[in-house]
């Protein structure tokens, strides 16, 4: 984020040809650091941070030209820089010491203004026609962002697993909703030594090895047999599809009457917006919470896997950060060179504080066994981001600033327990033995 660096950069992008006005870092704190969303900021309130910021007098004219493809094209670049260049904390957890990292990816959408229909079409609706959709995956372990890809609104997550499947390592534990549940991808998970653990979605069929040949899992003989016997949970060994040849462990939980009960008004509305009639099947499985897995029982047991799978919602938090204290889903009406740059100056504001995030949460675990809030240290980061952009203009500032950063969030931004819930904490302290 040098003044030196931005300006090389700029001039290898084609953003800078010759002297302007406006300096390039002005350029880039103006995007980063402006208290309006870009749901509300116009051009003539860029030109009024300029000149009040930077003592740079510029005409709304002026200023919509510096919204161009070549803008755009420095922003991506200074994001992939971000991502190429990220300092890695890692976290030793027990529980996950058997795999070389722990992946979990998920995705998010939101509407954009109806003119940006034919860059980015949508799904529809009442709304807009355009939407957006990035695909976001971190491991937990390092906190390395692994994967953020920006696709238009019909762009889908089980597409998605199949197209990044090449992508997974050998010891690699993935982590996963249903969204990108395809059995194929599971099959060359396992093909190449690596793990996953994924619920079983509803409609899917798994098969059971009986009297040497494989039959359909029958969920209402499950749900009987664990009522008659009182069981917690119990895991039996099924087959993806009929040719498989290796099984998994399916885990399999009864729910509280009234999460059932949520389920299915949930299912049911669902249904009759789609004019649908739930079927029996379904109130089975609704009945159950049914994770599948090819992690050994000797690494993670049964009473384990649901508590394991429950670190998924980290990325959820996280998102929920990016949305309601980053400002991203909101956008007005602009062209598109214009909201990508506002995209793109997001990203990179939301990456900058996620490599601080990251690196303070594996220290505070390392030091003090406690985990930080995502969700507080983005909302502290968003309301006090003017003191991160006077940080950046020399190394003894921003060491300054991350010092009082970090103070704060080891005393002020730590994950609190949740009434019947095992905190991130617990999980974290999991003990295999």
């Amino acid at each position: 984020m040098s003044e030196e660096h931005l300006e090389d950069l700029a001039r290898k992008t084609g953003f800078v040809h010759r002297k302007s006005k406006v300096r390039v870092d002005d350029f880039i704190r103006m995007l980063l650091y402006s208290e309006l969303d870009s749901g509300s900021v116009s051009l003539n309130d860029h030109c009024c941070d300029l000149q009040m910021h930077h003592g740079v007098r510029i005409s709304k004219q002026a200023m919509d030209k510096k919204f161009s493809p070549s803008s755009v094209a420095f922003l991506q670049k200074l994001l992939e820089e971000q991502l190429d260049k990220q300092i890695l904390q890692h976290i030793d957890i027990e529980i996950f010491s058997r795999f070389s990292s722990v992946k979990i990816k998920d995705s998010i959408r939101w509407q954009l203004p109806d003119n940006l229909k034919d860059h980015y079409p949508g799904s529809g609706g009442a709304a807009s026609g355009a939407g957006m959709h990035t695909q976001f995956e971190f491991d937990l372990l390092s906190g390395k962002v692994n994967e953020l890809q920006i696709h238009n609104g019909l762009y889908q997550d089980w597409a998605d697993a199949r197209q990044t499947v090449d992508n997974i390592e050998k010891g690699s534990l993935i982590l996963r909703d249903l969204g990108y549940f395809d059995k194929k991808v599971f099959g060359e998970i396992m093909s190449k030594d690596a793990y996953f653990l994924s619920r079983l979605k509803p409609k899917a069929l798994v098969y059971v090895l009986q009297n040497g040949k494989k039959e359909k899992l029958c969920l209402e003989a499950i749900y009987r047999k664990l009522q008659c016997n009182q069981l917690e949970y119990m895991e039996i060994d099924v087959f993806l599809d009929k040719e498989a040849k290796d099984p998994v462990r399916l885990v399999i939980e009864p729910i509280p009457d009234e999460e059932f009960e949520k389920r299915m008004r949930k299912a049911g509305r669902e249904a009759t917006k789609k004019k649908r009639v739930l079927s029996k099947k379904y109130k089975s499985y609704a009945r159950l919470s049914l994770y599948i897995t090819n992690i050994p029982g000797t690494w993670v047991p049964i009473a384990h896997v649901r508590s394991l799978y429950r670190l998924r919602w980290q990325v959820e938090l996280r998102f929920k950060a990016f949305k309601s204290h980053c400002k991203l889903a909101k956008m007005k009406k602009m062209n598109k060179h214009r909201m990508e740059c506002y995209l793109f100056a997001n990203l990179l504001h939301i990456m900058l504080n996620w490599q601080i995030a990251i690196s303070f949460f594996g220290v505070i675990w390392q030091n003090l066994g406690k985990t930080m809030s995502i969700l507080k240290f983005f909302k502290t980061i968003e309301a006090h981001k003017q003191l991160q952009n006077n940080a950046l203009k020399n190394t003894e500032l921003m060491r300054d600033y991350l010092l009082d950063l970090y103070k704060t969030a080891a005393e002020k931004l730590l994950t609190e327990k949740k009434k019947n819930k095992l905190s991130i904490e617990e999980i974290f302290n999991i003990n295999i033995s």
